[in-house]
């Protein structure tokens, strides 16, 4: 089989799929999956051509997996994001090509990309078609195919708000780079550095040059200026204040940027915070106050999850109580040194959500709060409220139904 009848058996294959999987022209949730598991195994074939250096078969092989994805998701169900993984997967593979051949291309690799980039699959896709262009910059040996990428510039236009894509900045910065040298491109990246994209690659190489001062002026300058705008959140600049700090062993400063971006929604960070308090020989000191800070910093949910991973099991409890919906996530870990509250706790809660059903799922999920109260305290008040339940709501057949179910389960 030649390589252009393999392409046009593989479109056939695609084809086939997207239609086996349609209904009425539109890809429902379960069909875009079973699409997307086809196209990943046709982009294993693409790969195994470049293994065996067949590098243009598999770079149009990546293509045809990339645009005939792009056309898919106008009209498939991605909510899974399987569709939008295939393209960056397409685009991952195509990058990696592109580097192996960055000094021996004879230019055809180069213009078959720059030729899919115009392809019409992208109108309303442009993001995907800066980020193929992107790919190819390794490829950039001369002017003129420099000036050929940028001749796409205006076809491809800019966002909805009229500014550039992120992508445009690193396309220009990679031909700069690649024709005129490091020198140029740093002298690029410091004419545009309030460009965030550019701003992250300088502070980058300046951390991997050990910098550690530019680097940090950098980002704290980000940081004032609102370079990027994060709600309620880490920014990238706060990251990279982190990593300078923890090389720098500036303790006082990693202590402060860890703890802003624990309670900015990153719970995960507690752990660094009580590690480095404890090298510094303060984590008994501090433990109170900083516990008493999470309270009202990071939201309920991760406050008693962090609460119920370090077993501040007295603390846990008072937060359920003032939520008693939490007790169905903690009354298994509570109930054994707490039985009285924690029955307490389940009868209140499960009262509420008995009274408020009203369907036999609702009535279920009220019998599957019963089987977690009898885990957590004990079968015998479990039951004592099965009994309850069952002569306060005479008339609901579904719920004795359900009551009925669990009581005789729990008496095996």
């Amino acid at each position: 089989m030649t390589n252009q009848e393999e392409l046009r058996e593989l479109k056939k294959q695609i084809q086939d799929v997207i239609r086996r999987n349609s209904d009425r022209g539109f890809v429902p949730y379960s069909g875009c999956n079973r699409i997307a598991w086809e196209l990943s195994r046709i982009i294993e074939i693409a790969t195994g051509h470049v293994q065996s250096g067949n590098y243009q078969q598999g770079l149009e092989i990546y293509l045809l997996v990339l645009l005939q994805t792009i056309k898919l998701i106008s009209h498939a169900d991605d909510s899974s994001g399987c569709c939008g993984e295939i393209i960056l997967y397409s685009l991952e593979e195509i990058n990696k090509l592109c580097k192996i051949l960055a000094e021996t291309d004879d230019g055809e690799v180069f213009k078959s990309i720059l030729k899919a980039a115009r392809n019409k699959a992208f109108q309303g896709w442009e993001e995907w078609a800066y980020k193929l262009l992107l790919a190819a910059v390794p490829l950039v040996r001369n002017v003129k195919q420099g000036e050929k990428i940028k001749e796409l510039f205006p076809v491809l236009g800019t966002m909805y708000d009229d500014k550039d894509y992120p992508e445009k900045a690193l396309i220009l910065l990679g031909i700069k780079e690649r024709l005129e040298g490091e020198e140029e491109g740093k002298r690029f990246l410091l004419d545009n550095i309030n460009l965030p994209e550019l701003r992250k690659i300088l502070i980058e190489r300046s951390i991997v040059a050990q910098d550690y001062d530019f680097a940090e002026k950098l980002c704290k300058e980000a940081l004032e200026k609102k370079i990027e705008v994060y709600y309620h959140r880490p920014s990238n600049w706060d990251y990279f204040l982190e990593q300078i700090y923890s090389k720098t062993d500036n303790e006082t400063s990693l202590y402060d940027i860890i703890k802003k971006i624990l309670f900015l929604g990153r719970p995960e960070y507690f752990y660094k915070l009580k590690e480095l308090l404890i090298q510094q020989g303060r984590w008994e000191q501090e433990r109170d106050n900083l516990w008493q800070e999470l309270a009202v910093k990071i939201g309920v949910s991760n406050y008693a999850g962090l609460l119920s991973r370090e077993n501040e099991l007295e603390r846990l409890l008072e937060v359920v109580k003032q939520h008693p919906s939490l007790i169905q996530y903690y009354g298994t870990k509570l109930g054994g040194i707490y039985p009285d509250e924690v029955s307490q706790l389940f009868e209140t809660y499960i009262l509420i959500e008995a009274k408020a059903a009203n369907n036999r799922r609702e009535y279920r999920q009220v019998s599957q709060l019963l089987n977690l109260q009898a885990q957590s305290v004990g079968k015998d008040r479990a039951l004592e409220l099965i009994d309850s339940l069952i002569k306060m709501y005479p008339r609901r057949p579904a719920m004795l139904d359900e009551l009925e179910k669990r009581k005789n389960k729990l008496k095996k």
